[in-house]
């Protein structure tokens, strides 16, 4: 598992942001990341990929994640809004 740190999180979600909005950026991809007890509260995951990304105890209240490359036995944890 991919750990990321905080700030690295936040260049990756805002350059997804971007590329949601045909602004330039990059699609997310935060397979194999470590995420648990992240806090990706409000943020748009749309299209992200993250597949066998660990969210466990993520807080995702808010998120938006239409879209996502998810399932697969290597991912952990629920999503739910």
């Amino acid at each position: 598992m991919k750990k990321n740190t905080h700030r690295e999180l936040e260049i990756i979600l805002e350059n997804h942001k971007k590329w949601l909005t045909n602004e330039g950026g990059k699609r997310a991809n935060l397979s194999y990341a470590e995420l648990s007890y992240a806090n990706l509260s409000g943020a748009n995951l749309s299209g992200a990929n993250l597949r066998g990304a660990n969210l466990s105890g993520a807080n995702l209240r808010g998120a938006t994640y239409s879209n996502i490359q998810c399932p697969g036995k290597g991912s952990r944890g629920i999503l739910r809004s």
